[in-house]
């Protein structure tokens, strides 16, 4: 049987998903307390709980300004459904696949991996690097396997041996603004790496994932995310 409260403790301690998923799941609690006539303040509360947890995520905080300004009910939850079902970075990102490719990744990002499960038959491997210290790319390894792609889990401080013979990363992110964009730490040794051996650098997301700087706190970042200044990506795609 559902039970939403083991649900939410399970939802706060995620630490391997990245925050469209998390705003997702985050969304599929909202309308179960919906549905069971829980009241709107202990909504709220829980949508407190998920931006003191989340605070760098994008979509987790503009989920909670979304039931601020909008009330919850039926209509709300449908509207927001609707911006989490944006998915224009997948066919946006078709002109990498013009032929078959080697891919290496960095952490666990949906937008990354339904953006390969799409173009898989254009891939002939992904290499996913551990992403410690939690090692969120062993979840996404194991998730592109269960959709027929070849993925291999390499050590981060192998990164650089294996971008020689890949064609260029493919990154998510928390957070997208006008300076910079976030994502797990170790994301930027890599793109320095790929960089120093001329290889393209690209992040795929939701428009939901975009913010103007001033909007966000990037100088409260924890241990686990850091930020990288966007003139060192290729290309945004979203």
């Amino acid at each position: 049987m559902y039970n939403v409260h083991d649900c939410i403790d399970k939802f706060l301690q995620n630490r391997h998903s990245g925050a469209q998923q998390l705003a997702e799941e985050a969304l599929e609690i909202i309308n179960e307390f919906y549905n069971s006539n829980t009241t709107s303040v202990e909504i709220l509360e829980f949508l407190n709980k998920c931006a003191m947890q989340f605070y760098q995520m994008v979509p987790i905080i503009k989920i909670k300004e979304h039931f601020i300004e909008h009330g919850v009910n039926k209509e709300s939850i449908h509207a927001f459904d609707k911006l989490l079902a944006d998915v224009s970075y997948i066919k946006n990102a078709s002109v990498l696949f013009d032929s078959k490719k080697k891919v290496l990744t960095f952490s666990n990002s949906s937008s990354v991996r339904k953006t390969l499960t799409h173009h898989k038959e254009k891939i002939s491997k992904v290499i996913c690097c551990r992403s410690l210290p939690l090692g969120e790319g062993e979840f996404l390894k194991d998730q592109l396997e269960e959709e027929g792609i070849f993925a291999t889990l390499i050590e981060d401080s192998e990164a650089a041996r294996y971008l020689s013979s890949c064609d260029f990363i493919l990154l998510g992110a928390d957070a997208v603004t006008e300076d910079f964009i976030v994502n797990k730490i170790g994301t930027l040794q890599i793109i320095l790496a790929a960089r120093y051996l001329k290889k393209s650098v690209y992040v795929v997301v939701s428009k939901l994932k975009m913010i103007e700087r001033k909007h966000y706190l990037a100088e409260k970042l924890e241990q686990y995310f850091e930020r990288i200044d966007t003139s060192l990506i290729t290309e945004i795609i979203s």
